[in-house]
Formats: structure tokens, sequence, C-alpha cells
């Protein structure tokens, strides 16, 4: 039983270093122009609400009652992120501290570790949400455009993976 503990914890650290090693990648590593035209909002607590005037709007091309409702629906995203990142950001460091206490409460750690999770599932979730809803206020002509834009999102998220050995 023990030995098990011990693999989870283990597998638990590993997961955690990288973690913090994609995030120091990501955070330090060169923006291509696309990053750079498409800003990937970075949300935390106390933050004011992105500006007007995004690009995406622009790429779009909303029209100006369009624009006041996609930034009713940015300020509101940015709210709901932000509390949640700060949740997640409080999880990990709660996390990182038992790390050092001894003896390790395995069921303790796991039981962090999934808070973590659905935590993150529910920010995943309240983003595809987010840019659904956006997508419910373009026209037939916007909505190319805007899937567009997020099959150009998703490419560049899907690049910043780490190639795996082997492939």
């Amino acid at each position: 039983m023990e030995k098990r503990n011990n693999i989870i914890i283990i597998s638990l650290i590993v997961m955690v270093l990288l973690n913090i090693a994609t995030l120091s990648s990501i955070w330090f590593g060169q923006q291509t122009d696309k990053e750079k035209e498409i800003r990937i909002e970075k949300f935390l607590p106390g933050d004011p609400p992105p500006p007007p005037g995004d690009k995406l709007a622009e790429i779009v091309g909303f029209r100006d009652d369009q624009i006041r409702k996609f930034e009713d629906l940015k300020r509101e995203h940015h709210k709901n992120a932000g509390e949640i990142i700060e949740i997640i950001r409080l999880k990990k460091q709660e996390l990182m501290k038992m790390v050092s206490s001894k003896p390790v409460n395995s069921d303790e750690v796991i039981s962090v570790a999934y808070e973590i999770g659905k935590k993150q599932t529910e920010l995943e979730l309240l983003t595809f949400n987010h840019f659904k809803s956006i997508r419910e206020i373009c026209d037939e002509k916007q909505k190319s455009r805007f899937d567009n834009v997020i099959t150009d999102l998703k490419d560049m998220i899907m690049l910043r993976q780490p190639i795996r050995p082997g492939n």
C-alpha cells in the first residue's frame, strides 16, 4: 500500500514539474506573428477587463451593436475565468506545500489534485461556452471568419504541445 502511495506522490510531483516547465516555455518562448495578432488573454483577479477594440472583433467585422454584446461577454468571461484561475493557483500552492510535509497524506494530495482538475475542467467549459456565445452574435458571413480565427487559435495552441519521443 505504501509503495502505491509513493508512486502516486512521485507521479503528482512529476506532473507538477512538467506543468511548470510547460508554462515556463510558453511564458518565455517567442511569439509568432499570428500569436501577436490574436492575443490570448491571461486572466488575473483584480485586473481590469480587456480593452475595447479587440482584434477578434476587428477580424470578424462586428457592427457597433455586436461590439457592445462582445464587450459584455468578454467582461463576464474575464471575471469568471479570473476567479477560477485564482482558485487553481491557490490549490496548486496548497499541493506544492504538501511536498515538504511529513508524513505526506496521499489521500489529501489526491483530493487537492482532483479539485484542481475539476476547476480546470470548469475553466475549459467556461472558455468553450464563451466562444460559442461569441459565435452566436455573428451573422452568417461573420461566422465563417470567426471559425477561421478559432481554427488558427486551435492550431497555435496545438503547436505548443510538447513533442513526444517517437513522434
